[in-house]
C-alpha cells in the first residue's frame, strides 16, 4: 500500500552533520559561559549555527534563568522551529512563561498539532488570552476540544489533500504552491465533493502520470484511517500492524480532518510497552521498583 511510505511533512532535511551528545554537552557548557559573560553575539552566532534539535537540546541544558535569556533574544520563528521538534512534555517548560501575545506570535507560526500541546499544558486563563492574540486560532480551537489521548487529541490537520476530480497536471501545480513544505513528503491524500475520505496517491505515481488523467483513476483506494474518538493505544496498534508512518482521521461521516504522523505516538508505545512489563512482572510475582530502563 501506499500508505506505508515515509512521509514526514513539514519535517526538516538534516543536510549538515549533527553533533554528538558530548558535543552537545560541550555546547551547552560553552554558552553557559558565553552567556553569564555577557558575549551575546558570539552567543547567537554558536547557537544559530545548530539545527533545531540541537538547539532545542542545549537550551534543556542550560540553568534556566539562562535559558530564557537566550530565548529572548531569538525571533520567533526561530523558537517555533525549536518547539517543532520538542517533546510535547517539555514545551511549557520552554516557553510556557512568555507572556501571551509573545507567545500567541510563536504558536502562529509552529503546525496547530505543536501549539494544542503547549496550550494543554497552560493555565486556562493564559490560553484563553493566548488564543484572542492568536490569528490561527480557529483550527487550534477545533483540535483543543478532542481529549489528548484521542486520536483527534494527537492529528494535525496540516497535510496535502487533492480532489479526485483533480488533474494530474494541477494536482502538482498544488503541491508546489506548498513550497518547501512539500520536500519530504512522499504522498497525497485524495478526497470527494463532500471531503470524505477516498484514497491516497504516491508523488511519483502523479509525477509519472499523463497529462490527462485524474487523480481518481490512479489512486490507491484502498487506505486505513480511523474516527477522532480513537483511543491513541488503538491508533498505535494499527500503525504498527500495517507498518504506517502516517494515518488518516475522519469524522462520522468519513470526511477527511487531519492525519496522525508515527513521531506522535512514539511515547504512546514506550508507555503501553511500559504497563505490559509490569503486568508480566506482576503475574510471574516479582515486584518492579523504580523506572523500568534500570529495572531491565
Amino acid at each position: 500500500m501506499e500508505q506505508s511510505q515515509k512521509i514526514p511533512p513539514g519535517s526538516r532535511a538534516e543536510d549538515q552533520s549533527r553533533p554528538s551528545e558530548e558535543v552537545v554537552h560541550e555546547l551547552v557548557r560553552e554558552l553557559e559561559r558565553l552567556l553569564e559573560s555577557g558575549q551575546r553575539p558570539e552567543v547567537l552566532d554558536r547557537f544559530g549555527g545548530l539545527h533545531p534539535v540541537d538547539q532545542g537540546e542545549v537550551l534543556a541544558g542550560l540553568p534556566r534563568e539562562l535559558r530564557q535569556s537566550l530565548l529572548a533574544e531569538l525571533d520567533a520563528s526561530v523558537v517555533a522551529g525549536i518547539l517543532e521538534f520538542l517533546e510535547p512534555g517539555k514545551l511549557a517548560e520552554m516557553v510556557g512563561g512568555r507572556e501571551p501575545a509573545d507567545l500567541a506570535q510563536v504558536l502562529d507560526l509552529t503546525g496547530p498539532d505543536v501549539a494544542v500541546d503547549l496550550l494543554r499544558q497552560i493555565p486556562e486563563e493564559k490560553r484563553q488570552e493566548t488564543l484572542e492574540a492568536m490569528g490561527g486560532a480557529a483550527e487550534v480551537t477545533e483540535l483543543l476540544q478532542y481529549q489528548d489521548d484521542t486520536a483527534g487529541g494527537l492529528m494535525t490537520p496540516d497535510y496535502p489533500v487533492v480532489m479526485e476530480t483533480t488533474t494530474t497536471p494541477n494536482a502538482l501545480d498544488q503541491l508546489r504552491l506548498l513550497g518547501s513544505g512539500a520536500e519530504d513528503i512522499n504522498s497525497v491524500l485524495v478526497v470527494d465533493g463532500q471531503q470524505r475520505l477516498v484514497g491516497s496517491l504516491s508523488i511519483t505515481r502523479l509525477a509519472l502520470a499523463r497529462p490527462n488523467f485524474l487523480v481518481g483513476d490512479i489512486m490507491d483506494r484502498e487506505i486505513n484511517s480511523v474516527t477522532a474518538g480513537t483511543d491513541q493505544e488503538e491508533c498505535a496498534r494499527m500503525m504498527q500492524r500495517y507498518n504506517l508512518s502516517f494515518l488518516p482521521v475522519v469524522d462520522g461521516e468519513g470526511r477527511f480532518t487531519g492525519v496522525i504522523l508515527a513521531e506522535h505516538l512514539v511515547d504512546v508505545v514506550v508507555e503501553e510497552a511500559t504497563e505490559d512489563m509490569f503486568r508480566i512482572a506482576s503475574v510471574g510475582g516479582e515486584r518492579i521498583a523504580g523506572p523500568l530502563s534500570k529495572s531491565l
